[in-house]
């Protein structure tokens, strides 16, 4: 073989003999992971009821059927039989340090919205927190492999008050799908899952102050994962929403 070629070239003709090769595999061969946070505190909440349905309204145009509310039309319309309290919101990407067009990159987003029980009158001190990310590999359709998002993890704590209740409540996947997912009296909401699995998973420690929701597969399309959980507290609801992401691109 003469004249120049890329290491994409050299995989792509050499085919079985990568021993030979194997300098330009690891370079194609990538993984990172992302942790981002979301503080929260029911007293001063970063988005209303309209700019949070404004967020809601452009995930479901970005993910679709993953989007906050999962597969509801209006996707945008608040579903909950529950007083709208505040949201939150970030961005997150997976990403390697390598700029060109061989990096890989899975960007995503993430939210946390607050509502209170209608019948919550009588007793004041139940809330609902609602969690959701979800994260889409954005792949040159010219490159090697396949961006796969490999974990999504969201991890809540509260700084008061008692987790009682979550949903899902046991480890669910595709064979589940849709997965209804609900607290207390709100309407459910249909959430898709096309690959991997969604495990709750409480601290050893039993703290009832924390719970994480993870989803732990390979899937190269959107994926999210979601959580609901019903907490009650006498002081006004805060805490932390740890996101965390990772994701591997090149495997041939």
């Amino acid at each position: 073989m003469t004249g120049p070629y890329t290491r994409r070239s050299v995989v792509s003709l050499v085919g079985g003999l990568l021993v030979s090769t194997a300098g330009c595999v690891d370079v194609l061969q990538q993984s990172a992971d992302e942790t981002t946070t979301i503080e929260f505190t029911e007293s001063s909440p970063v988005l209303t009821r309209t700019a949070f349905e404004r967020v809601v309204s452009r995930q479901a145009e970005r993910f679709g059927s993953h989007g906050v509310w999962g597969s509801r039309a209006p996707a945008s319309a608040w579903p909950l039989d529950a007083e709208f309290v505040g949201g939150w919101s970030q961005s997150w990407t997976v990403t390697t340090e390598e700029k060109s067009k061989d990096g890989l990159r899975i960007p995503g987003g993430a939210v946390a919205v607050m509502s209170r029980p209608q019948s919550s009158s009588d007793s004041p001190a139940r809330r609902q927190l609602w969690l959701w990310a979800c994260g889409a590999p954005d792949q040159l359709p010219d490159r090697i492999g396949q961006a796969t998002l490999s974990v999504l993890r969201l991890s809540l704590s509260i700084d008061s008050g008692t987790i009682d209740g979550i949903s899902p409540q046991t480890a669910v996947g595709p064979d589940d799908a849709p997965v209804t997912v609900g607290v207390g009296e709100s309407p459910s909401i249909d959430r898709p899952i096309p690959a991997g699995q969604i495990v709750p998973k409480r601290p050893e420690s039993n703290d009832s102050q924390s719970i994480t929701f993870e989803w732990a597969g390979v899937h190269s399309g959107p994926l999210s994962v979601f959580g609901a959980c019903a907490i009650t507290t006498d002081h006004p609801l805060s805490g932390t929403l740890t996101i965390e992401a990772a994701g591997s691109a090149g495997t041939v």
